[in-house]
């Protein structure tokens, strides 16, 4: 956790230097520590909280692992969000142009990655 908040700083003081603003730092840094908590929800006890686990804490997971279609769904709603932010995205930015062809070049690539997945369930 610990670990997962300084890597958050280094990536918002880089979005800070290199595009300027505050708000390209907040969007790299939470991207950066998003991954933690999410990592807390499917691994097995085994994320430390201090680096190299001192203080001997407790360790924190929620095997979410252990169960498939759980995942499945998880990732799949994350997907989904992910995917519907830069719909959203690309339509702002483009205006009237063809925003849909990215967005709908994921969506492709989207539901080939769910049909792989799904028939790997027991």
């Amino acid at each position: 956790l610990v670990g997962a908040l300084i890597i958050s700083g280094l990536a918002f003081w880089i979005g800070r230097r290199f595009w300027e603003t505050n708000r390209a730092g907040w969007i790299l840094a939470g991207l950066s520590f998003s991954h933690w908590p999410i990592d807390v929800l499917v691994h097995h006890g085994d994320m430390p909280i201090l680096p190299g686990n001192l203080g001997d804490l407790p360790m924190l997971g929620f095997a979410l692992w252990n169960y498939p279609i759980a995942i499945l769904v998880t990732e799949g709603v994350m997907a989904v969000v992910g995917w519907g932010m830069y719909m959203f995205w690309a339509k702002r930015q483009s205006g009237e142009g063809r925003w849909y062809v990215g967005p709908g070049i994921v969506a492709a690539l989207f539901v080939l990655v769910l049909a792989m997945s799904a028939s790997q369930l027991p």
